[in-house]
């Protein structure tokens, strides 16, 4: 190796430690000024893939509206077939009509559960359940078209979207959870009136969680995955 190219590598490795030490001091810098204004920090795209976990508790902390929407535009990236982008997203974020669903939704519960004979103890457990929930300050409606050319693959479409929110939402440090049949398309198609024309994929909530619960533990790689053939 030449002088000139020891030197010219010597000068990149520098390089290369100073401009890390800026960005770490930028992120640092960065991430003490969200906590110092109260918004969440971002985080890497493997780091919400690992630290994403279903909350169904949360506190009444405000969510801004620049973060929903940042979630939202993400959520328009996610995979659609034939780029039809057949998805909406109700936002709902007014707590009288929050209140008002969170209503609907108990009092659906308690039929079906006195219906089963259960008694106060059970009934009195789901109420705290949904109070829990609905303490969350956004919630978004996930919906699909179907007046679109490729009507057999919405469902899988809103589903896409819902993923992207639900990683959107933790990467700015955000709880979230995929609800289908505690709150039901049937109970949010009556409370808000929806259109024939939308089924409803889903509705998240999105909150600063009560506290973070440990993910349940997956199956190790080896049980899940096979390699050119199904084993029986």
């Amino acid at each position: 190796m030449t002088l000139r190219e020891t030197e010219r590598r010597q000068f990149l490795r520098l390089a290369s430690a100073i401009g890390g030490g800026v960005l770490l001091s930028h992120t640092a810098a960065a991430a003490q000024v969200a906590r110092a204004e109260g918004r969440a920090e971002s985080m890497t795209l493997f780091e919400a893939l690992e630290k994403r976990v279903s909350v169904r508790r949360f506190r009444s902390d405000p969510v801004p509206r620049q973060d929903v929407e940042k979630i939202l535009r993400f959520a328009q990236l996610a995979p659609n077939s034939g780029n039809q982008q057949a998805c909406r997203f109700l936002v709902v974020d007014d707590r009288k009509i929050l209140a008002g669903l969170r209503q609907e939704c108990v009092r659906g519960r308690e039929a079906v559960l006195r219906a089963r004979g259960e008694d106060i103890p059970q009934i009195q457990e789901m109420k705290g359940y949904f109070e829990g929930v609905f303490a969350a300050p956004v919630f978004i409606l996930v919906l699909v078209d179907k007046n679109v050319q490729y009507k057999g693959y919405t469902d899988k479409d809103g589903s896409l979207a819902a993923g992207w929110i639900l990683l959107a939402a933790r990467a700015l440090g955000y709880a979230s959870v995929f609800f289908t049949d505690s709150i039901s398309e049937e109970i949010c198609r009556s409370f808000f009136k929806l259109p024939e024309r939308y089924s409803r994929t889903c509705i998240i909530p999105i909150g600063v969680p009560a506290e973070w619960p440990a993910r349940p533990p997956r199956k190790a790689l080896q049980e899940v995955v096979f390699l050119n053939t199904i084993n029986a």
